[in-house]
């Protein structure tokens, strides 16, 4: 080991099924990192229960998922933590009530929960509880040495309505995985797999289905779509986040008569995602509130055009490579769509321009700023 070697202890939450923002994160990164000889990694999983049975399943009776919980918002450090340590998730900054004289770098990739705290649709808290931790959690981050924020939204936000100073929070914006995401050939035992037909367009939502993500307005404005080009059916994947939400959306394509038009595919494998990308015509992401939002970018990647929202970090995420719309406008959401799906110009420029602005977001650019971050907290020379 080199005499200069940054030690890092990186907390890992193995509660997560399947794959998401915060497991891609994870496995990017430190696949990453493990390139760099001078930087030790260890990996430390918060997946041990370190709680009685008896508390548990108490807590389980009046709604609450404790095991778990302890995990996403820990209170008391694992074994191994070494003396730099980086957070990858913020609710792991419930931490930092006994931080010691450990440096600590936390990764932010949004606080939308903490932010619409009192819009009971826009939160996903399950319990009172769970809503003063993750209150603490964001409460606790200035006590961290350097907080690292996945985009220029997440970091603005964090200094508004967090306390957090400028010098304290920097941008990093994480990677995408180039050989796994690109331009696919379709082979048919790819549609045969999902019950898709070959001859159809499909526009591709990627979401939890959480409110914020916007799916009831993306279904309305698929609505107008397919009144003017009757082949083309909106692909939705993902498992709904909770059930009341899927609930609701299958209502509403009820209402509008889109049963038979609108696809829910739950669980994907991740080796899948590409040929979904490269299958649709078009990737929408019309949310109303996103810290970083992959599908933009794995999208691109894959040379797909998108349309996706101008708020939140999405115009910085997107930059010119992308149909920006506003969330709230059916109509235009739905014009954003047809115009790709009828403009084999425009869909050459986007995806073109696509393809360019995607190079740019690689786990090894992320790694390096990591690296920097690291070693700025521990003061050493560059």
């Amino acid at each position: 080991m080199p005499l200069t070697a940054v030690d890092v202890s990186f907390f890992v939450n193995q509660t997560y099924s399947g794959v998401s923002g915060l497991t891609r994160y994870d496995r990017g990164l430190l696949k990453a990192l493990a390139a760099y000889p001078d930087v030790q990694v260890k990996a430390i999983p918060l997946d041990t229960d370190p709680l009685p049975k008896w508390t548990v399943d108490l807590a389980a009776r009046a709604g609450l998922g404790l095991g778990q919980f302890v995990q996403n918002y820990p209170i008391a450090w694992p074994k191994g933590a070494g003396n730099l340590v980086h957070l990858p998730q913020r609710g792991q900054a419930s931490l930092l009530w006994n931080k010691g004289s450990r440096k600590v770098v936390v990764t932010v990739h949004d606080i939308i929960h903490y932010l619409h705290r009192s819009q009971p649709d826009m939160h996903v808290y399950r319990h009172a509880i769970q809503k003063w931790f993750d209150l603490f959690s964001v409460r606790m981050l200035k006590h961290a040495d350097l907080v690292l924020a996945s985009s220029e939204f997440t970091r603005q936000t964090l200094i508004e309505h967090a306390g957090l100073t400028p010098e304290q929070v920097q941008v990093i914006y994480l990677g995408v995985e180039q050989e796994r995401f690109q331009p696919r050939e379709i082979p048919p035992a790819f549609y045969q797999k999902y019950k898709l037909e070959p001859d159809k367009q499909y526009v591709l939502h990627i979401s939890t289905e959480e409110a914020r993500k916007n799916v009831p307005a993306l279904i309305r404005a698929f609505a107008l779509v397919h009144a003017e080009q009757r082949d083309v059916r909106l692909l939705k994947i993902g498992r709904p986040l909770y059930p009341q939400q899927r609930l609701a959306n299958l209502r509403l394509t009820g209402e509008l008569g889109l049963e038979n038009e609108v696809i829910f595919i739950d669980n994907v494998p991740d080796d899948d995602l590409p040929m979904f990308y490269s299958a649709a015509s078009v990737t929408a992401l019309p949310s109303l509130m996103e810290g970083f939002g992959f599908p933009v970018l794995e999208s691109m990647a894959c040379g797909t055009p998108v349309v996706c929202s101008n708020t939140a970090s999405l115009p910085e995420l997107a930059g010119e490579a992308a149909w920006l719309v506003s969330p709230q406008d059916v109509s235009g959401i739905a014009q954003a769509i047809l115009c790709l799906l009828g403009d084999p110009i425009a869909v050459s420029r986007l995806r073109n321009d696509g393809l360019a602005w995607v190079s740019k977001f690689t786990w090894e650019n992320t790694a390096a700023k990591t690296i920097q971050a690291y070693k700025q907290v521990l003061g050493r020379n560059f």
